[in-house]
């Protein structure tokens, strides 16, 4: 039976919702839509998803499912951020929307999210310099995670994640507003506190030609051209952050909801330039979904994926001759026994991984690493 040749996929973040429908055949995106949800704090306050907000998406998911059903979209799938994955009632809020809409929602880890973003911007990405010798770390920040990639040319050498966004910092630093004189330099030290040990836990990097950023709302606005020095945006940063709140509004062009986030993502992304020692700072405008559509139309080889493996199993001191020829061997056993065991690519992927990391014990324990 021949695939329909359209699909669409659909994002259910902590504050926006998201879709896309794509042509099959040509890659071609036909159509895009984008909502915001009610932006509360009570998920990175109290760990719950409010009810307006669930009726809220429930009913910007039936419009979605309409939007589908115009373009004759049978084939679709939705996906659930690891935000909301990990709220208190996150179990209600899947029923709740299933029954609202008769979807089916697949939660993202946060792990899928890097990994998801990471490809996006760097094959997806005009502005990542494919084919020069450059030093670039892609940056995504999503309202409660930030991940981050380093690559020397066209090679991933690490990535790292960590829970750390600028709704969830805005959220952990309302509290102390009233009481605080100089909320700005409370949030530089906050920050520099959050990073300090996650900066720790980074290989040893070159200085970055290029720090290149995805999902800020902000710094897309403040930003001259879609690539500046490091100066610049240091200079465009002190410019914005020494204006009145208010004139965010009409500056920014941002919603009364966002505003608050305003200030700890541009902190945020200031300190994350001096940790990279970057030269150059650059906006992507790539999504999530554009990782996803890359998965759907098999265009990915996974070698992404298989370098995580390989770095993480390398972090925790397996040794890399060992790690190379368990690999080696367990492809070639794959791959010779295939008309005995029947598996496909999926379970030949989750082998390659399992030999690369299957080591790691070690790090604890070298006589019962298992």
């Amino acid at each position: 039976m021949a695939t329909k040749p359209l699909f669409g996929l659909i994002l259910v973040g902590a504050t926006t919702l998201d879709l896309q429908i794509i042509n099959r055949k040509s890659g071609k995106v036909l159509e895009r839509a984008h909502r915001s949800t009610i932006m509360s704090d009570e998920l990175y306050s109290e760990g719950f998803v409010p009810q307006e907000q669930i009726q809220n998406m429930g009913h910007l998911l039936n419009g979605f499912k309409q939007l589908l059903a115009d373009y004759g979209v049978e084939t679709f799938k939705v996906f659930g951020s690891t935000t909301l994955a990990n709220a208190h009632n996150a179990i209600y809020v899947l029923a709740q929307l299933q029954t609202a809409t008769g979807l089916k929602i697949t939660w993202l880890s946060a792990s899928q999210e890097a990994y998801y973003r990471q490809i996006s911007m760097r094959y997806t990405e005009p502005l990542f310099p494919v084919g020069e010798n450059k030093n670039v770390f892609l940056i995504s920040l999503s309202s409660g995670r930030l991940s981050l990639g380093y690559y020397q040319g066209d090679e991933q050498v690490f990535s790292r994640s960590i829970n750390l966004g600028a709704v969830k910092l805005a959220s952990e630093l309302d509290e102390l507003a009233d009481d605080i004189v100089d909320i700005k330099g409370i949030t530089r030290e906050f920050i520099h506190s959050k990073l300090a040990d996650y900066t720790t836990l980074l290989p040893k990097f070159e200085d970055a030609d290029l720090l290149l950023v995805s999902g800020s709302f902000a710094l897309e606005q403040i930003l001259a051209k879609p690539i500046v020095s490091v100066t610049s945006f240091f200079a465009a940063n002190n410019e914005i952050l020494g204006d009145p709140t208010q004139s965010w509004l009409d500056q920014l062009r941002l919603t009364a909801s966002q505003v608050d986030a305003v200030m700890p993502e541009l902190l945020l992304l200031e300190e994350i330039a001096r940790m990279t020692r970057t030269k150059k700072v650059g906006v992507s405008h790539q999504h999530m979904l554009h990782g996803l559509i890359l998965e759907e139309l098999g265009q990915l080889d996974n070698h992404e994926i298989l370098e995580h493996a390989r770095e993480l199993g390398q972090r925790f001191g397996v040794e890399p001759k060992h790690q190379a020829a368990v690999l080696k061997f367990a492809e070639q056993l794959f791959d010779r026994l295939k008309a005995l065991h029947g598996l496909h690519g999926r379970e030949r992927l989750l082998l390659q991984v399992a030999a690369l990391v299957h080591d790691v014990g070690s790090y604890l324990n070298t006589h019962h690493h298992y």
